[in-house]
C-alpha cells in the first residue's frame, strides 16, 4: 500500500496530502469540509507552497459561494449514484434502480445536472406517460428462455404508480448530486408531485378464490393447504411461508413466529401472526403426515414426500388458465385478499391487521384497503339510522297505545258513573 503524506494548514481547516513514497514529483491534493459538505480535488502542483496558496483561494471561494462545481452530465451522475447505492440497498432495490434509470438516461443523456429545475421532473412524467406511443417497437415485451425468444404482453401506457417511482428516482439522483457531487449549489432540489395511483378495489373476488381452491383440492391437496394458509395469515410468498419451521408454532397461544430477514440498516423485527382455528387445523394436518420430519428445526411446508417445493408459480398460472380467470393474479395476491377480508371487518382494529402483516404502522393498510372501511362505515351508519327510525316508530306506537288505554279508562269511568246514576233513580 502506498504511503500518504499529510499536512494541515494552520489558519484554514484544510488538509493537503499526496500519495507515494515521499518523492517531490507527486502532486498535492486537498480536502476540506464546509457546512457539512466535503470538498476535495487536485492542487495541480507538486510544490507545497504553491499548493497551499492554491487551496487557500479555493477555500475562500467555497465559503463566499464563488466556487462553482465542475460540470457533471446526467449519465455520469447516474453511474456514480448506482455505485454509491450498490452496497447500501438490497439487491432487488438496486436492480430496480438500474432498470428504471435507463429511461431517465434515455431522456436526459448529457444534460448538465446543474441545469435541472422543477419543470424537468414534470416534463419527464409527460414524456414517459406517452412512451409507448412514440416507441412502438418497445410496446411488446420480449425475453429469452432456454434460447428461445418469448413474446410477452403488450404495453399501452405507463401507470401512475410507475411514473411516481421513476420521478422519485430522478429526484433521488439529483439529491445525491447535490450532497455528494456538489451540484445544484444554492439551488432547490426538484420535488415529486405524486400522482394519484389507481387502487384495485377487488384484489381477488370470493368466487375467484373459491374456484382456485376447488381446482387445487382436485389437482394437489398440498398446494390447496398452502394457499388456504396464505389466505388465512397474509404471509408473504414465497420467503415467509417457505422459511417456517415447527419451532415457530406456538400451539397454546395459537400464533406463529415470522422471522424477519436481516437488513443492513435496520435490526430485524420478528412478529407473531395470530392463527385462526382453520389455520391451526391446516398445521395439524401437515404435522400428522407420516413420511415427513417433524423436529423443531424442520420446515413445515414440505410435500408428502418431505421435499420442499420453493415456488408453485407455474401450477398457479395453469390454475388461472383452466378456471378462465382473466386477472393476472400471483400467489402474493393471497396476502392482498387477507388484508381485504380483514379490513372489511369493523370489529378488527387496523393496528392489529398492520402488525399481523408486518407493517410498522397503518398507513399502507389505510391507503390500499381503507376504502373497504369507508364502505362498511356507510353500512354501519345506515343500519344505525334504520334502527333509530325503528325505535322512534316503536315509541310512537307505544305512545298511541297509552293514549288509547287512557281514553278507554275515561270511557269506563263515564260508564260507571252512568250506571250509578241509573241505580239511584
Amino acid at each position: 500500500m502506498s504511503q500518504v503524506t499529510l499536512r494541515k494548514l494552520e489558519d484554514y481547516p484544510i488538509t493537503l496530502f499526496r500519495r507515494g513514497d515521499g518523492k517531490s514529483d507527486k502532486i498535492y491534493y486537498y480536502f476540506t469540509d464546509h457546512k457539512g459538505k466535503a470538498h476535495k480535488g487536485s492542487c495541480k502542483t507538486s510544490d507545497e507552497k504553491q499548493a497551499a496558496r492554491f487551496v487557500t483561494k479555493v477555500y475562500n471561494d467555497i465559503i463566499s459561494g464563488k466556487r462553482i462545481a465542475k460540470p457533471l452530465d446526467f449519465t455520469t451522475c447516474v453511474k456514480k449514484f448506482l455505485d454509491f447505492k450498490k452496497d447500501r440497498v438490497k439487491a432487488k432495490t438496486y436492480a430496480m434502480y438500474k432498470h428504471h434509470s435507463t429511461y431517465l438516461i434515455e431522456r436526459y443523456k448529457t444534460k448538465d445536472v446543474n441545469d435541472f429545475i422543477q419543470k424537468d421532473v414534470n416534463d419527464y412524467i409527460k414524456w414517459r406517460r406517452g412512451y409507448y406511443k412514440t416507441h412502438k417497437t418497445k410496446q411488446v415485451q420480449q425475453y429469452k428462455r432456454n434460447g428461445k425468444v418469448i413474446t410477452g404482453r403488450k404495453f399501452t401506457e405507463v401507470s401512475n404508480c410507475l411514473l411516481n417511482r421513476e420521478a422519485q428516482l430522478l429526484v433521488a439522483i439529483l439529491r445525491y448530486a447535490q450532497v455528494h457531487e456538489h451540484q445544484l449549489v444554492d439551488k432547490p432540489c426538484p420535488k415529486v408531485a405524486y400522482l394519484e395511483e389507481n387502487i384495485r378495489s377487488e384484489p381477488m373476488s370470493d368466487s375467484e378464490r373459491d374456484q382456485i381452491l376447488a381446482y387445487f383440492d382436485e389437482e394437489n391437496l398440498y398446494y390447496a393447504q398452502m394457499i388456504r394458509f396464505l389466505l388465512l395469515t397474509g404471509l408473504r410468498y414465497p420467503q415467509e411461508l417457505n422459511n417456517l419451521i415447527w419451532s415457530d408454532v406456538d400451539w397454546n397461544k395459537q400464533t406463529i413466529l415470522i422471522r424477519a430477514m436481516k437488513s443492513k440498516k435496520k435490526t430485524p423485527q420478528h412478529r407473531n401472526v395470530p392463527l385462526v382455528d382453520r389455520a391451526v387445523k391446516i398445521l395439524e394436518a401437515l404435522h400428522q403426515r407420516d413420511k415427513i420430519k417433524k423436529r423443531q428445526n424442520d420446515y413445515i411446508f414440505v410435500d408428502d414426500n418431505g421435499n420442499r417445493i420453493l415456488n408453485i408459480r407455474k401450477s398457479f398460472k395453469a390454475c388461472l388458465k383452466v378456471c378462465k380467470i382473466k386477472n393476472d393474479y400471483t400467489l402474493y395476491h393471497c396476502r392482498h385478499k387477507f388484508a381485504q377480508d380483514m379490513a372489511k371487518r369493523p370489529d378488527i382494529p387496523l393496528p392489529f391487521i398492520a402488525r399481523a402483516m408486518g407493517h410498522v404502522d397503518t398507513k399502507m393498510i389505510e391507503l390500499r384497503y381503507g376504502h373497504f372501511r369507508d364502505h362498511d362505515a356507510v353500512k354501519a351508519f345506515n343500519a344505525s339510522e334504520k334502527k333509530r327510525e325503528e325505535i322512534i316508530l316503536q315509541r310512537k306506537m307505544e305512545a298511541n297505545v297509552e293514549e288509547i288505554d287512557r281514553e278507554i279508562n275515561e270511557l269506563r269511568i263515564k260508564l260507571n258513573v252512568l250506571e250509578l246514576l241509573k241505580e239511584t233513580k
